[in-house]
C-alpha cells in the first residue's frame, strides 16, 4: 500500500523556505522605504541650499539697488546666520539655530505659528583674499533629524554630516560695481 501526503521533514522544509522568502521580500521593501524617505529629504534639502544661496544674491542686489553697502549683513553672517524670504533681516545662528518652518503658501520661514518642519539653514559668509569689497564665499548647509534605521545612525538637524543628513554648497558672491576709491583691475595679459 503506497501512502501519499507530506512527512514532517517535508513540512519542516517547506515551511523554512516560505519564511525564508518572506524575510527577503520584507527586508526589501523596508530598504525601498528607507532609500526613497533619504532621496525625498536629499532632494527637499538641495531645495532650500539653492533657495538660501538665492536670498543672499537677492539681499546683495536690493542693498545695491538701495544704494547702501552690498555686505552690510556681513558681520551677522560671518558666524552663521538664518535668514527667508519674509524677512528682511538676518538671526545669528547661535548654537542651535532654528528648524525651518513651512507656511500657507509652501515657504519655508523660521518665524510664525506654521508647522515646523525637520530642516535646518545655515548660511555663513566669508571674505575672501581678505577684500570684502569685491568678493565673498557663500556656504550654505541645510541638515535635517534623521531617525536610526538599517543604514543610518540617528543624527540631528544642525548637525552636518554629508555623509547622513546634510546638503551644502559653496558660492562665489561678487560685487557687481565695486568702489571707485578701489585700484582698477588690470586687463588679462594677452
Amino acid at each position: 500500500m503506497k501512502k501519499t501526503g507530506f512527512t514532517i521533514i517535508e513540512l519542516v522544509i517547506s515551511i523554512f523556505i516560505i519564511t525564508v522568502a518572506v524575510v527577503g521580500v520584507y527586508s526589501a521593501f523596508s530598504l525601498a522605504v528607507i532609500l526613497s524617505s533619504d532621496a525625498a529629504n536629499r532632494l527637499t534639502a538641495a531645495y532650500l541650499v539653492q533657495e538660501g544661496q538665492e536670498i543672499v544674491r537677492n539681499i546683495r542686489d536690493t542693498n545695491w539697488l538701495e544704494g547702501e553697502d552690498w555686505l552690510e549683513w556681513l558681520g551677522s553672517c560671518s558666524g552663521g546666520c538664518e535668514v527667508d524670504y519674509s524677512s528682511v533681516t538676518t538671526y545669528g545662528w547661535g548654537t542651535s539655530g532654528r528648524k525651518l518652518k513651512v507656511n500657507d503658501d509652501g515657504f519655508y520661514v523660521y518665524d510664525g505659528s506654521f508647522p515646523e518642519t525637520k530642516f535646518k539653514r545655515k548660511i555663513t559668509v566669508t571674505e575672501l583674499n581678505n577684500n570684502p569689497t569685491f568678493a565673498v564665499l557663500v556656504k550654505v548647509e541645510v541638515s535635517w533629524d534623521e531617525k536610526s534605521n538599517l543604514l543610518y545612525l540617528k543624527q540631528s538637524a544642525g548637525e552636518c554630516n554629508t555623509k547622513y543628513n546634510c546638503v551644502e554648497a559653496e558660492a562665489t558672491l561678487y560685487d557687481w560695481y565695486p568702489s571707485p576709491t578701489l585700484p582698477p583691475t588690470p586687463p588679462p595679459a594677452p
